[in-house]
């Protein structure tokens, strides 16, 4: 059972088209290459507004047991 935050979270990201304004939800087709760059350049809007990462660190691709998990990682 979620608590009162986590159903906050929960509607808050079933309905953000809601927060929008915007009464339809946004049909994607994840097959087609432009919908997924579309994604990726909201998410890094929204990251963006969260802080950048510091000067220290360096962000980098890492191998563990055989499987990359940055492989489509790309870093502007």
């Amino acid at each position: 059972m979620l608590t009162l935050r986590g159903r906050i979270v929960k509607f808050l990201l079933q309905n953000r088209h809601l927060l929008k304004m915007q009464f339809k939800k946004e049909v994607v087709d994840w097959t087609q290459k432009e919908s997924i760059l579309n994604f990726r350049k909201r998410v890094e809007e929204g990251a963006g507004k969260f802080g950048k990462v510091p000067k220290d660190i360096k962000v980098s691709p890492a191998n563990i047991e055989g499987k990359s998990f940055c492989r489509n990682l790309f870093i502007y």
